[in-house]
């Protein structure tokens, strides 16, 4: 099974139940449940994209998760995901998720484990000299 950050519960937990709902059965709009294999491929192509930004500093995937790694993955799935409306809310979130991925990846800041409250060891860091390379999973089904 494919690696994901987050699992649909937390995707309902970060936004809520009618969004999940929402973004689960857009081929059925009155539905009245979440579809979870639809959130889950959505939540697994998201945990790629995180993958091959922060792959430059560590080794992905990172486990266990620091709570802004399931934040992020939740917010790209929701962008993925929101393909039938304009909202732009939406996309500021993503941008601002990316963003600040991108500066995690640049070492500006650090990832932080939520259990240790220590900084989650980097490539630099951990100083074993091996040559690492970065696995991506094409994301199955991303609309632009």
């Amino acid at each position: 099974m494919p690696f994901s950050y987050a699992t649909p519960a937390d995707y309902i937990k970060i936004l809520t139940e009618d969004e999940g709902i929402e973004q689960s059965n857009l081929d059925f709009p009155t539905a009245e449940m979440a579809i979870n294999e639809k959130l889950s491929q959505a939540l697994v192509d998201a945990s790629s994209e995180i993958n091959v930004i922060l792959g430059t500093r560590y080794i992905v995937p990172i486990v266990p998760t620091p709570t802004f790694l399931k934040f992020a993955t939740v917010i790209i799935a929701w962008y993925y995901r929101d393909v039938y409306s304009d909202r732009e809310h939406v996309e500021k979130k993503y941008n601002y998720v990316i963003k600040r991925l991108t500066d995690i990846a640049l070492g500006k800041f650090s990832l932080v484990d939520d259990n240790t409250s220590q900084p989650i060891p980097d490539l630099k860091s951990s100083g074993d000299g091996a040559t690492r390379f970065v696995i991506i999973h094409r994301p199955s089904a991303i609309t632009w």
